[in-house]
């Protein structure tokens, strides 16, 4: 959710292999007993919107990658939709509770670009998490 507020974007805005990023990279913390850190994983990407602005994709940084997608190209991906319906009992995973969205929950027309975070911003354990690069 962190991910898809601060690029501000739908679920469905995002490629597909950003979400195979993003769920490899909370495995491999979850394996390795390290804190999940949105900072931390964006450390490691930056955004690619294509020209059209209808889905975003988030690319290694050049000399820091840490995962591989598993096809460079993911095929079809935009042949299919989903629909959420929130019932009652799963308000918690969509909204706050002041009621606000946790993410957009349409197609936005300006996600943000975003351009990896510097070491500077990391917290202590994000900085070790990142520069112990023997563990990928």
């Amino acid at each position: 959710m962190g991910v898809l507020c601060l690029l501000n974007i739908a679920p469905t805005q995002l490629h597909p292999n950003t979400w195979g990023y993003l769920q490899a990279f909370r495995l491999l913390c979850l394996s390795l007993y390290l804190r999940l850190s949105l900072k931390c994983f964006l450390y490691f990407y930056d955004t690619r919107p294509n020209n059209r602005i209808t889905w975003l994709s988030l690319v290694s940084r050049p000399g820091i990658s840490i995962l591989n997608a598993f096809s460079p190209s993911f095929k079809h991906f935009k042949d299919g939709f989903f629909k959420i319906v929130v019932k009652q009992s799963g308000c918690s995973l969509f909204y706050n509770e002041d009621g606000s969205t946790k993410f957009p929950f349409n197609w936005t027309n300006n996600p943000q670009r975003y351009k990896g975070t510097r070491k500077e911003e990391l917290s202590m354990n994000d900085k070790w998490i990142v520069s112990s690069g023997e563990i990928y």
